[in-house]
Parts: structure tokens; C-alpha cells; sequence
């Protein structure tokens, strides 16, 4: 199953039986993939940023994500990915699928603040 079902799936449950549960182990990340999704999203905005300074060479990408309506969640989720040029990147989430466009767009804004401020440049 992709990353983004087992989200849209996992906010199902907790809408269904908020009962507190024993965490799952961590999944082992997929194989070539660097973003948190296999299906088609659709991105509403996204930014490619990176930092060059000595050895250091990295890479920071931001993308605002609308979720399609999966039965009774749908939003916009903020989704990143960082690490070293041509590497394998870390990946995340910073606001889950069932927020509104003004909260993930705040977000957005902030990471890309934060990054710009650390002397990230935007890559064209």
C-alpha cells in the first residue's frame, strides 16, 4: 500500500475508535522512493531549496498536497524531503491530510522562512 493510504487509512480508525493503542514499529522506507507518496498527488505548491557552503551540499524540497476525498477525510498536508544532493532523502510530514488550506499554507511559508534564513537558496 502507498504511504498516503495507510495515512488516509490510519485517520479513518481514529476517527472510528479513538482509543488510545500500543505505536507500531517504524516501516522500512520503500526503495528509491525520496517522497512520502506513490500515488499521483495533487500538488498545490512546492519550492526546491539548496545550500552549498564547503563540503556541505543539501537539498530541502516543501510541497503543499490536497488530498482527494477519501471517504470522510480530504484537506491539505505539508510534505518535505532534505539531505545531501543525490543522496537518499529524509522525508516528513508537518500537517496531516485533514487540515485547511490556510493552516498548511502557514506552515509552508514557515519551513520556507526557517530554510531561507539558514542560507538556503532557491533552485530554479
Amino acid at each position: 500500500m502507498s504511504l498516503l493510504s495507510d495515512c488516509l487509512d490510519k485517520h479513518l480508525k481514529e476517527l472510528q475508535d479513538p482509543a488510545p493503542k500500543a505505536p507500531e514499529a517504524p516501516k522500512a522506507p520503500e526503495a528509491h522512493s525520496h517522497l512520502p507518496y506513490t500515488v499521483s498527488p495533487n500538488i498545490v505548491r512546492s519550492i526546491s531549496l539548496g545550500f552549498q557552503e564547503g563540503s556541505s551540499d543539501k537539498v530541502y524540497h516543501i510541497q503543499i498536497i490536497k488530498i482527494p476525498r477519501y471517504r470522510t477525510i480530504s484537506g491539505y498536508q505539508v510534505n518535505f524531503q532534505y539531505g545531501r544532493r543525490g543522496g537518499t532523502l529524509q522525508t516528513g510530514t508537518k500537517c496531516s491530510g485533514t487540515s485547511q488550506y490556510t493552516e498548511a499554507s502557514g506552515i509552508f511559508q514557515k519551513l520556507l522562512d526557517e530554510k531561507l534564513t539558514k542560507g538556503y537558496k532557491v533552485i530554479p
